[in-house]
């Protein structure tokens, strides 16, 4: 029995290719799925978002610029803020809790 071709079992060459294994594993686990899928769905989800800060004339200076007035505002404003940061999270609340709710049921049925 052997590990590489020409090398017996046990020996260097079977500790490494057991070694490249664990890593590619370690890498899988870490990104969450083999590397090229996943730069596959990134490359995907950046042309989505890409798009649509294109769509809506956003830059990406421009959303640093409204994060850093969003946080101004906040520190500004005391307790208008708080009620500020509220109605943002209802906003977000009411796309993303059915998003989410749709992708869990769509999951389950894909499952069952």
């Amino acid at each position: 029995m052997t590990g590489f071709p020409g090398t017996p079992l046990g020996t260097c060459g079977d500790k490494k290719r057991i070694e490249a294994t664990m890593s590619d594993n370690g890498l899988s686990r870490f990104l969450g799925g083999s590397p090229g899928n996943v730069i596959l769905r990134l490359l995907v989800m950046s042309l989505i978002v890409g798009a649509a800060m294109v769509f809506f004339n956003l830059t990406p200076r421009d959303l640093l610029e409204g994060f850093r007035q969003f946080f101004e505002n906040i520190w500004a404003g005391g307790l208008e803020s708080l009620r500020t940061i509220f109605v943002y999270i209802a906003y977000g609340a009411i796309i993303v809790v059915p998003i989410f709710v749709l992708i869990r049921l769509l999951r389950m049925a894909r499952h069952s």
